[in-house]
Order: structure tokens, then C-alpha cells, then sequence
């Protein structure tokens, strides 16, 4: 084999998609910046702000056609300060202020509120010397102190009670446009952000409170086009009072949107230029050096360049298109990407070749594709099918359940087939979830499937990710306590060892010393320096094998620790819960492709959550909750377990149904079915794989969407009349647009808190087991969301009745889901033979089944109940 063949690249350094997004995949990945003139201009905007002092705000905007690297820009700028004392925080513009801000307060998280009033409160301290951390007269200092930079007084209120743990909740909540609760009433706060004034008020006091604070604040709203921009002149003066840099990024005509007023305010305009000859050349050789560490133009040619530049009128994410497709070819078939090579690709792969060098014959023309690109079965974050709003809907759980209980760990099952996007909603989650301050660590299951045993893989993983998380010094100091906590938990094996190697290390050292004897000067330096190095080269060694072998820092070493001792996991789960104690981050474990894995694996995996993160094994009182999400089919996760203890499911005849659906009920606190792929939703991912517009933010603008919207905000707290104003929506394709309205307002905690008190009526159908109307609640709460982002509105009775026979009958549950018409089994028992397998007969002709399917009052479940329930078409 040649060297240039042993040094040809591996895998595409070219995104097929060539979109870029906040987590760094797409049109040019984050290590891959082509420093275009612009570009430099507008990262020394940024080093310009960073190095002036606190006080000085700064407006930059920059335009750019559609493909021309705007929101890369963006994602640079943001990524660039993340090791510097810079809050930054990237933001696709809303159509409403509202909607901005809140996005915005999701991306800050409650723990930068929570230091920015804590440091204001230290300044209070430290300004008046008779002033203690514990003086009663710190807290209507501290209030005078924000009076002098936030007027309205409800919200120096709210951001004072986020110092107390047990109203953090509360006033985040308010802080992020939900109605106050009672504990906030009877502080006088009556109103909720929930207007554009109000939004805009409490963004300014954010960029206000950063600057009273010295401390700097870099938002970067993109997509501004679609801003409704009537308000920027305040926006503006904010910015340059507090000292916040704002960047705007849009389309060329946004300067006509702003008017002249408001672009007397901004510092700087930036327009965006098309790539050149030499911009596409460093293009292709960074984005090769990225990817295989060999900077270099193959297998492009310099004409390949130039017509490259000429097919795409500058354009980079078309550039980037036609040089992953040519790319892939070539490497292919092992020829050079030439002139002959590009033209054919872009005939292949743009609209048409003539579409590329001329312009549209109007300016609402749609060009047809002559062909369409291949996609991927890879997780994708560009969120097309709205899984995002089910995403904020479990990080809101979790981090609810980490503030109000925060010793108490969370399981949640999300339960899909495979291609149902399950991996796409973890994406999604993890980025919410850091936002919020917590830890994220991803697990893929199947790719550690061959590293046994399963908790060794867990332990590993949990342990990078904490000590990734910390600074150089601060891990040295880590790995050096953990590797004494294992030492310690090892016990006498590891000390053993231990003293043989010290004892083998010195007779060595002595040996050589005696050996190298001579009475020349300075023999007994030599003799020293000699034995020392020897010692050393016995030690270390032998100190590494006893660490991989006998302190399970390999994957061997954990299956020899497990044959020693009496309780081996023991240990390991108190290790575990050392390691949580030591971020102050909680840690949430993202657990995907288990339904890839075989039947044992799946068991030991779970098994080990259960025994590492559900259950405490530190000092009372210590103990730190950790938070799993497991990605995978329950079917397969059902058969596991069925398999795995088959001896002890002869008939399969419980209660809860199998054994399978019992280990299920005990292990997870929550499942969450992936939403049902609707008609509207099938047209939209069709139409983004056709690069066909679906014109979902017209939508949104048109008088029966904005209405809508409207009528879901002033119905907050009253899931019943919220989900009548997603009724009143007639349109299909309307209906769909708002849904994501309509699920945040159904998932905000007053009307959460609403629910749960209606649906106590129900308590009798679920019987007297506190874990079930605890697991009860949550159902329906998780199924109210999918439904309503489905735009499936069924009455809460019937929901309520199916969350019910869903908790404590779930293997009838899953039939009925495959085949509705079975219920008809339930209701007259007389064709349950008919339509249930013999194993379900048994629990079908109960009466209590028969009691929640046939329910007077909010019932019955018919066949199209259950479909509306559980989703079917």
C-alpha cells in the first residue's frame, strides 16, 4: 500500500446537512472557522468588549443571506468565551420578546441567578464592616442594594428569594413567566411576565444586574428577521448602560425593519461576505486537518476549487454540500476530485445546474430538485418533528424533582421503537439540561456492551465526566482522592501489594547500591542515583498493575473485585456516591441504544442503576441523587427480563401482568412514549428532507394562530381550558403550529398543581398503593404532554381512566394499544377469548378492570378512546 493511500482520510470531513446549530454540528464544525474579513471583524467586536471595562456595551449586527455562516458566527462567538468569566448565552429569536426572554432564562439556568444574588449579597457584606452573612438586616440591605438598578419591586423580590432553598422553586418558576403561587401572593406578587413590557423589563434588569455586579453578558439572538422589533430602542439603551454586548444576526433587509432611530444605537454593521477562491481552499484543508490531522487540498484539485466558487456563487452551505458529495466520491472510486468530478456532482445534487448560476425567475419561485440527497439514520438535533417541547418538559421534571427533593433520585423510561427518534429527544434533553446547571453524561449502551461488568462502564463514564468538569489542577487533586477512596474500599489485597512492592522496590535499591561499590569520588552519589532508579522502575510499574488489577481501574480488575469480599457492590455503591458528593453538579445519566443489546446485558445494566443511582449508600444525610434516562423499546426491555428469570414466570398470570412488566414497575419512576408520528408531522420531516419550506412561522402568524396562543396564555392554570382553545383551532396544520403553546401551558406548575388536585377524584379506581397514585400522577401528566403535542386533545376523565389501567394493568395496556377494538373484550366478557391471548384472560374478566374501562361517570373507554388516548391512528 502506498503512503499516500496509508495517509488517505477517514470518514467525511464534510457535513451532509451543512447546517449549523448551538452544539456544534453543521455548517462548518466549531474547530473549522475560516477567518473571513468579517468574520475577524466581528470576533474583534468581541476581544474589543472583553478587554474594555465593565460599563461598556456594545450592538453588533450582523447580515447575511441565507447559508452564509450567520448562525456558525454565532455559535463561534459563544464557544469562544466558554473558558472565560463571560456569561454567554446563544438564542434563536422568537416572535415575541416574551418568548426570547424566556428562552433566555432557560439558557442562563436558575444557578446563575442564583451566584449573581449571592455575590450581591457578599458585596453588601463586605461594604458595611457591622454586617454578618447571618444579621437580620442583611435582607432589606440586600433589597436596598437591588432598588438601586431594578425599580419594580416584585421583581427584587422574587430574585431575593432565590437565596432560600425552599422558595427556589417558586421564584423560578415566576421568573420564567408562570403565574406566582401562593407563596409569592402573600408576598404581594399578584402579576406574571406575561407580556411583551413586562419581558422586556425583567431582560433589562438581567443586563442590569450583570452590570451592577461588574460582571460582563454576551447574547446572541439569531434569526432576528422574525423579532417583532418595536421595542429595540429600549432594548438598545439597556445594552448600553449595563454593559451587555447584544449581537443581532439576520437577513440583509433587518437594517429597513429596525428604522433609522433604532440604528443610531448600533455600534457596529457587519455584512457577511461569499466565500472566494481562497476561503473554500482553507475550508477544505481545515476541515481535513480537523478530521485526520493532514492539512491539505486533496484529493480536490486547484480547479476543483475555482469551480467550486463558480457553482455556488460563494454561497458556504452550498460549498459544503458539493464537497461532501464530492469528497465521498472520489475517495470512493480513489480518483481526484477534479473539474469533471464537482461539475457532475452538482448536477446530481443541486436543483439544477443552471438554477445554481442563474437567478430565480421570481421572487417566490420554487425550484424542484431533480434528485434527492441521501439522509442518515444518525440522531439529528435540528428539531423537525418538535421533540424539543417534550424535552423541556422532562428537564423541567427533573430539575423540579432535584429542588424540591433533592435526595431523591429519578429513573425515567423513554419508550419507543427503534427510529422513533428516541436518541434525537436525549440530544435535545442533554442541552437543556446543562443549560440548567446539571452534569450530563452520555452512555451509549451498545457501544459498551463488550466491556463487562456493566457497572464498571457506569462508574467509568460518571467518573470522566466529573473530572472533565473540572480545571487542570482541581482533577489532578480529584484522581488523587479517589484513588485513595478505592484504596481504601479495596482493602487488604491492594495494602498488601502495596508493601510488597515498597519492600521488593528497596532490597532492589539496596542490591544495586551494594553491587555498584567503588571507591572513586563520588561513587556514593552514583550508588544513590542508581538504587533510587531502580526502585522507581520496580515501583511504578508494579504500583500501575496493582491499580488496573486490584483497584478496578480496568475492566478485568472490576471482574477480579467482584470474586473478593463478602458484599463487592457494596462498595462499589458507596464508591459511587462518593464520587456524586464530589461535584456540585447533580449528575444525570443518559443511557441510549439498550434495546440494541443482548437480553443479559440489558438485566445488568438496569440492575446496576438500580443498585448505583436509585439507592443511597452514603452517611445519613449525604447522599447525592442522581437522575437516568434510559432510551429504549419496552418491549425488549419487558423480554430481558422475562428471559433472564424465566424460572420464575412459569404461567406468566400476575397481577401487573408478566415478570418482565413487574421489573419495569419497580425500576422506572416515570415512562414517556415518544410521540406519535402524525400526518402533519410526517409532512413536515418530508418536506425538510425535500429542502421544501413547510412555512410553519407563516403559520404562526396567521389570526387564528396568534389567537389561539393568546386564548392558551390566558387560560394558564386550567388544563380544561387550555385544551379547549387548541380545540377551537380548525386547521390541521394551525393546530400543530400552536401545539407547542399549548404543551408548555398544560406542563407549567400551576396548572400541573391544578390537575393533580382534580384528578385525586380518581383515587378509588387506582387502589390503596401510595407508589401507584404517586406513578398514577405522573402518568397521566407525561401523557397529557405527548398527546397535546400530537394536537390530540382527549377529556381528562378519559385520560385519567387510561393512566389508570396503564399503572396497574399495563400488559393489557400495550394489547389494547396494538388493538383498540379488544376493549369491546373488557367491557362484555363474553369475547375476551376472542380478542386477548389466553396468558391476559384472567386479569381482563376482573372486576376492577371492568370498573375503570366501563367508568359511568367519565367513561367509557371505547375503541376510539383508547385510540386518542395511547395515540393509534
Amino acid at each position: 500500500m502506498s503512503a499516500e493511500r496509508d495517509n488517505a482520510p477517514i470518514g467525511n470531513p464534510f457535513s451532509p446537512i451543512a447546517v449549523a446549530t448551538p452544539m456544534g454540528v453543521g455548517e462548518i464544525t466549531v474547530e473549522t472557522t475560516v477567518e473571513t474579513e468579517p468574520f475577524r471583524q466581528v470576533r474583534g467586536c468581541l476581544d474589543a468588549y472583553i478587554r474594555e471595562s465593565v460599563g461598556q456595551g456594545n450592538t453588533v449586527v450582523v447580515l447575511g443571506e441565507h447559508g452564509t455562516g450567520k448562525t456558525h458566527t454565532a455559535v463561534s462567538l459563544v464557544r469562544s468565551v466558554a473558558h472565560l468569566p463571560i456569561t454567554s448565552s446563544y438564542l434563536a429569536a422568537s416572535t415575541t420578546f416574551r418568548e426570547t426572554y424566556l428562552h433566555l432564562m432557560q439558557e442562563l439556568g436558575v444557578e446563575t441567578f442564583v451566584d449573581l444574588v449571592a455575590a450581591l449579597q457578599a458585596d453588601v457584606v463586605a461594604d458595611v464592616e457591622s454586617l454578618s452573612p447571618s444579621a437580620p438586616e442583611l435582607p432589606s440591605s440586600l433589597e436596598r442594594k437591588l432598588r438601586e438598578f431594578i425599580s419594580d419591586r416584585a421583581l427584587v423580590s422574587v430574585l431575593m428569594l432565590l437565596l432560600r432553598a425552599d422558595l427556589r422553586t417558586a421564584a423560578w418558576d415566576w421568573l420564567n413567566g408562570h403565574l406566582p403561587d401562593e407563596h409569592l401572593r402573600e408576598r404581594g406578587i399578584t402579576w406574571a411576565i406575561d407580556s411583551e413590557v413586562a419581558a422586556l423589563e425583567a431582560m433589562a434588569s438581567i443586563a442590569q444586574l450583570h452590570g451592577a455586579l461588574r460582571r460582563k453578558l454576551l447574547i446572541v439572538l439569531d434569526e432576528v428577521e422574525v423579532l417583532r422589533l418595536s421595542a429595540f430602542r429600549t432594548l438598545l439603551e439597556v445594552v448600553s448602560a449595563s454593559g451587555v454586548m447584544l449581537v443581532l444576526l439576520g437577513v440583509p433587509d433587518l437594517l429597513d425593519q429596525l428604522g433609522a432611530d433604532v440604528r443610531q444605537r448600533i455600534g457596529q454593521v457587519i455584512v457577511l461576505t461569499p466565500f472566494g477562491v481562497s476561503d473554500v481552499r482553507a475550508l477544505i484543508e481545515q476541515s481535513q486537518g480537523v478530521t485526520t490531522g493532514h492539512y491539505r487540498l486533496e484529493p480536490f484539485t486547484e480547479e476543483a476549487v475555482s469551480h467550486l466558487v463558480e457553482l455556488s456563487s460563494g454561497n458556504v452551505r452550498t460549498v459544503i454540500r458539493l464537497c461532501h458529495e464530492a469528497f465521498r466520491r472520489a475517495t470512493a472510486a480513489s480518483v481526484p476530485a477534479g473539474v469533471v468530478l464537482v461539475d457532475q456532482v452538482a448536477r446530481d445534487t443541486l436543483p439544477a445546474l443552471e438554477a445554481v448560476t442563474e437567478p430565480p425567475a421570481g421572487r417566490f419561485g420554487v425550484q424542484e430538485k431533480s434528485d434527492v440527497e441521501w439522509t442518515t439514520d444518525t440522531p439529528t438535533e435540528i428539531d423537525l418533528l418538535k421533540r424539543d417541547a417534550l424535552a423541556e418538559v422532562l428537564a423541567t421534571r427533573i430539575t423540579e424533582t432535584r429542588l424540591r427533593h433533592p435526595d431523591t433520585s429519578l429513573i425515567v423510561h423513554v419508550d419507543g421503537e427503534w427510529g422513533a427518534g428516541k436518541s434525537t429527544l436525549l440530544g435535545l434533553l442533554g442541552r437543556r439540561l446543562t443549560g440548567a446547571g446539571l452534569l450530563v453524561t452520555p452512555f451509549d449502551a451498545w457501544q459498551q456492551s463488550r466491556l463487562s461488568p456493566p457497572w464498571w462502564a457506569l462508574l467509568t463514564a460518571v467518573r470522566n465526566a466529573i473530572v472533565q468538569d473540572r480545571g487542570w489542577w482541581a482533577r489532578r487533586w480529584l484522581n488523587l482522592k479517589e484513588l485513595a477512596a478505592r484504596a481504601r474500599r479495596s482493602g487488604a489485597p491492594f495494602v498488601l501489594s502495596a508493601i510488597l512492592l515498597v519492600l521488593c522496590a528497596g532490597g532492589i535499591g539496596l542490591l544495586v547500591r551494594a553491587v555498584v561499590g567503588t571507591p572513586q569520588p563520588g561513587s556514593e552519589w552514583l550508588k544513590v542515583v542508581l538504587a533510587a532508579i531502580a526502585a522507581v522502575g520496580v515501583l511504578w510499574p508494579g504500583v500501575r498493575v496493582a491499580g488496573r488489577v486490584l483497584l478496578w481501574d480496568s475492566a478485568g480488575g472490576a471482574r477480579l473485585f467482584e470474586q473478593t469480599g463478602a458484599n463487592p457492590m457494596g462498595r462499589v455503591a458507596e464508591h459511587f456516591d462518593w464520587l456524586l458528593r464530589q461535584t456540585g453538579k447533580p449528575v444525570v445519566l443518559l443511557v441510549d441504544d439498550l434495546d440494541r443489546c443482548k437480553h443479559d446485558y440489558v438485566v445488568e445494566v438496569l440492575e446496576a442503576v438500580q443498585t448505583l443511582l436509585r439507592d443511597a449508600h452514603g452517611p445519613a444525610g449525604t447522599s447525592r441523587a442522581a437522575y437516568v434516562v434510559v432510551s429504549a423499546d419496552g418491549y425488549w426491555l419487558r423480554q430481558s427480563f422475562t428471559t433472564a428469570y424465566a424460572e420464575f414466570d412459569s404461567d406468566g398470570r400476575q397481577a401487573a401482568g408478566p415478570l418482565g412488566y413487574q421489573f419495569m414497575d419497580k425500576l422506572f419512576q416515570l415512562t414517556v412514549p415518544m410521540p406519535a408520528l402524525g400526518h402533519t408531522a410526517r409532512q413536515r420531516l418530508l418536506g425538510h428532507l425535500l429542502d421544501v419550506s413547510d412555512g410553519e412561522e407563516d403559520l404562526r402568524k396567521t389570526a387564528a394562530a396568534v389567537e389561539a396562543m393568546d386564548r392558551i396564555q390566558a387560560a394558564a392554570g386550567d388544563e380544561g381550558r387550555i385544551l379547549a382553545a387548541l380545540n377551537a383551532v380548525t386547521e390541521p396544520e394551525v393546530r400543530d403550529a400552536v401545539a407547542v403553546d399549548a404543551v408548555r401551558a398544560v406542563a407549567a406548575p400551576e396548572t400541573q398543581a391544578n390537575t393533580e388536585h382534580m384528578l385525586r377524584k380518581f383515587a378509588p379506581l387506582i387502589g390503596g398503593n401510595p407508589r401507584e397514585i404517586k406513578l398514577f400522577l405522573n402518568t397521566y401528566s407525561i401523557l397529557r404532554a405527548v398527546r397535546t403535542l400530537e394536537g390530540n386533545t382527549p377529556e381528562t376523565g378519559l385520560l385519567a381512566l387510561w393512566a389508570a389501567l396503564r399503572v396497574r394493568w399495563p400488559a393489557v395496556a400495550d394489547h389494547l394499544q396494538r388493538k383498540p377494538g379488544a376493549v369491546l373484550g373488557i367491557r362484555e366478557p363474553q369475547w375476551s377469548a376472542e380478542v386477548f391471548p389466553e396468558h391476559l384472560l384472567d386479569v381482563v374478566r376482573s372486576a376492577e378492570l371492568r370498573a375503570v374501562v366501563s367508568d359511568p361517570v367519565h367513561g367509557p373507554l371505547t375503541e376510539d378512546a383508547v385510540r386518542r388516548c395511547c395515540g393509534t391512528d
